[in-house]
């Protein structure tokens, strides 16, 4: 048996000259995400399950964003949503 050796090229990728990353979610999808957080109040993790599971209810083959590409987006959009005041009844 012979054993061929193969030369690996472009084995490392060079990176965009502007650095940054594909946006693979609009800037509507990351507000929604995060008007579904404020209302329903739940942390970006379960938000991320929770939208999920209502994609998969309606059988919609949709994913939600990752969580933490949500808080790093939702910097960059502008979301306005006011919290609930914890005032004693």
């Amino acid at each position: 048996m012979n054993n061929l050796r193969y030369k690996i090229t472009n084995r490392y990728h060079t990176k965009p000259a502007n650095h940054e990353r594909l946006r693979l979610f609009s800037d509507l999808a990351i507000s929604t995400n995060f008007v579904v957080k404020c209302v329903f109040s739940m942390p970006l993790r379960s938000l991320q399950g929770f939208i999920n599971a209502v994609f998969k209810f309606i059988q919609l083959l949709l994913s939600c964003p990752h969580y933490l590409f949500i808080s790093k987006r939702a910097q960059m959009v502008n979301v306005m949503c006011k919290t609930k005041n914890k005032e004693s009844i």
